[in-house]
């Protein structure tokens, strides 16, 4: 998976092939998919036998629908996993905009709606508002922005 932090390989690292993991017996409490696995097995092993001598060619498909499910399983996980520190990280800052009061959350309402309305990418926004707070942090109360220098769009 690309060069993202991989959350599922972390989250599989600590179990032994001998113990089963957290998240698969969650699964499986949730799921009950133990008859449905055993009706599995049987038809695989149906089809295998019709095959014959030809089985090698059901082994490949299973090889390559196992690799694909390991696949999404795994960037399932990873996307429900940073989805989820998203909205713990959402919820922490709206808790402590809560805290700064009406005036505070007007600010940080129209500071969003303005970045929001010059058009620039999330990531160019984002650089923009950290400049003007660190511009604010050091005691200046006018822009990061010299005169001469013009908007980038």
């Amino acid at each position: 998976m690309g060069g993202r932090h991989n959350h599922y390989r972390e989250a599989n690292s600590t179990a032994t092939d001998s113990e089963a993991h957290p998240i698969d017996e969650e699964l499986e409490r949730r799921l009950r998919h133990g008859t449905l696995r055993k009706r599995i097995i049987a038809a695989q092993g149906r089809v295998i036998a019709a095959l014959g001598s030809q089985r090698h060619l059901y082994l490949e498909l299973e090889q390559l629908v196992g690799d694909r499910a390991i696949d999404r399983e795994e960037a399932m996980f990873n996307i429900a996993f940073e989805h989820g520190v998203v909205l713990g990280r959402a919820e922490a800052l709206r808790a402590a905009l809560r805290r700064q009061g009406p005036q505070g959350r007007t600010l940080a309402r129209e500071i969003a709606r303005l970045a929001a309305s010059e058009g620039l990418e999330p990531p160019r926004a984002l650089n923009v508002i950290i400049e003007v707070a660190w511009a604010l942090s050091l005691g200046s109360h006018k822009p990061p922005v010299g005169e001469g220098r013009r908007r980038a769009r």
